[in-house]
């Protein structure tokens, strides 16, 4: 993965932490880069880019999609393998409140045909 630029940097200058009262937007750099989960993620991100001309070749759009693409892939890789293995599996997704199925909006209702 690459370093962060000034641009990056100066980004998260104006975040706060969590006790300041203030969100703070989490980003993979944030993240202690010794363990193996980030550097399986980063190394994954570069061999991506790689297949795709590399890293220098890509729009920011491209390398966005890359990103979000494997952390996803990471993800899901995490939770099937603790679902595999018996633990139990929480749902943490909050509801959606434009989906009116989600959020309560419309329930299900027996339907007659005469």
């Amino acid at each position: 993965m690459h370093d962060n630029t000034p641009a990056d940097e100066a980004a998260n200058d104006g975040f706060a932490s969590p006790k300041g009262g203030k969100a703070r937007l989490l980003r993979l750099e944030d993240l202690d880069r010794r363990t193996g989960v980030y550097k399986q993620v980063a190394e994954t991100i570069d061999r991506v880019e790689a297949d795709l001309g590399g890293a220098d070749s890509l729009s920011a759009a491209q390398r966005q999609l890359v990103r979000h693409a494997v952390l996803s892939g990471a993800m899901a890789d995490d939770l099937a393998t603790r679902w595999l293995a018996g633990e139990p599996v929480e749902d943490h997704t909050p509801p959606n409140t434009t989906d009116p199925l989600r959020c309560g909006q419309i329930r299900a209702r027996d339907l007659f045909i005469s």
